[in-house]
């Protein structure tokens, strides 16, 4: 058995106006704000490991938008607190490494509510942005790394996640996808080298390819609109040689072989996610042609 820990003490200070020339509105702090993280780990063979790890962390908080319909504009929520509970089991087999784990993570969501009697310089249909509930994340991560034949090396993960948004002050919002958050990611990478065998210049080439999957994600917080889910492949090599004892290695690949249009990032208006605004989606890369040549000296 042992077991190991951080204690982490916090000073945030955060001061906001509603513009440039106004004065400073109000200030959030913590004095000492508490951040432990610990670790339980029981070893039943030098090969095993389990472990339970508990973390808590602030943050600062964010920002409201400036727009004359909110009664705080750009003034800063109070600093966030996150917690996370993980447990895991990690096996070393020959030249193989298996992990896996599960966690549950919380942490507040800022949205827009409607102002009680607000005020705003728009008038009418004033909104406060203020911490309307809670992100909870579950989740169990796998992931496989070694040579499993010789010469040959592999690395695969998996990530399942529920990330959803609970306890909202907004019903239409309760128990929804969290923007951008994929359900199910994976990937697999394949690397090979020529054995020695077949002489020196040969045992200088290496052969990659990796495949990536990823899930289908909301893009907005009422899930009324996904990305769709997307599969790239990446293919390369590489060859390792020396010039005048310094080592030389040359490396081609291919990002997104097959040409797959997709949305790489998946983000919502404002910080943490509103109704108000519309979500932000950035395209992936086209097909990619990358080669480089790197040398020790």
């Amino acid at each position: 058995w042992s077991i190991m820990g951080t204690l982490a003490w916090s000073w945030i200070d955060q001061k906001g106006a509603l513009n440039a020339s106004s004065a400073l509105k109000k200030t959030f702090s913590a004095d000492a704000a508490f951040s432990p993280t610990t670790s339980v780990m029981y070893k039943p063979t030098d090969n095993q490991t389990l472990y339970f790890t508990y973390g808590r962390s602030v943050e600062a908080g964010p920002v409201t938008p400036n727009s004359q319909y909110y009664t705080n504009t750009n003034i800063a929520l109070p600093i966030a607190h996150s917690e996370e509970y993980e447990v895991g089991y990690k096996l070393r087999y020959q030249k193989m490494q298996f992990n896996v784990d599960g966690f549950r993570m919380t942490s507040p969501y800022a949205m827009y509510v409607a102002a009680a009697n607000g005020t705003c310089a728009g008038g009418t249909t004033c909104q406060t942005y203020t911490y309307g509930g809670t992100q909870r994340n579950y989740g169990v991560e796998a992931q496989v790394s070694g040579e499993v034949l010789p010469n040959l090396s592999v690395l695969a993960g998996m990530t399942w996640l529920d990330a959803e948004l609970v306890g909202s002050r907004t019903a239409a919002y309760n128990d929804k996808e969290i923007v951008g958050a994929a359900p199910l990611q994976a990937s697999l990478l394949l690397d090979y080298r020529l054995p020695a065998s077949m002489g020196s210049f040969a045992s200088g080439w290496a052969f990659n390819a990796g495949v990536h999957y990823m899930g289908n994600r909301a893009a907005n917080v009422t899930n009324t609109l996904h990305t769709g889910s997307y599969t790239t492949l990446e293919l390369g090599t590489r060859y390792a040689f020396h010039v005048a004892r310094f080592p030389w290695v040359a490396r081609f690949g291919v990002s997104n072989v097959t040409n797959e249009r997709y949305w790489a990032s998946v983000y919502t208006g404002a910080p943490s996610g509103t109704s108000g605004a519309a979500s932000t989606l950035y395209a992936g890369l086209p097909r990619v042609y990358h080669f480089t040549l790197s040398a020790e000296f």
